[in-house]
């Protein structure tokens, strides 16, 4: 898994992650939008069907490319992350006290 690591960033790694996540319902709704076309066009010509399936599947393939260059990320996200291969405690300590409630704040104090 280090090799991994190495070779990808971790933006990359969080790009890809989100793009494959949209990916599924994208995918799922060209796929319904299709089943839709397909069945009000049954009695078209075949060529007709066949080139709106192709354009479906043709917008199936675009779609994570498009997606993984509109992804944003998350600065806080990165923070968290691995930094020279130890975990960089302040920023997880930082995120999380900044998360607890004011009252579990004055608790703790």
């Amino acid at each position: 898994m280090l090799i991994l690591e190495d070779i990808l960033s971790q933006e990359i790694i969080q790009r890809l992650g989100w793009t494959l996540l949209h990916f599924i319902w994208q995918a799922a709704v060209v796929a319904l939008l299709l089943a839709i076309m397909l069945r009000l066009l049954r009695k078209s010509a075949a060529n007709v069907r066949y080139i709106i399936a192709c354009l479906a599947f043709t917008l199936i393939v675009l779609l994570p490319v498009i997606t993984i260059q509109l992804v944003p990320v998350s600065v806080q996200q990165m923070a968290c992350t691995r930094n020279s291969g130890t975990l960089n405690l302040a920023a997880i300590s930082a995120n999380l006290s900044s998360r607890t409630p004011t009252k579990a704040r004055k608790l703790s104090r």
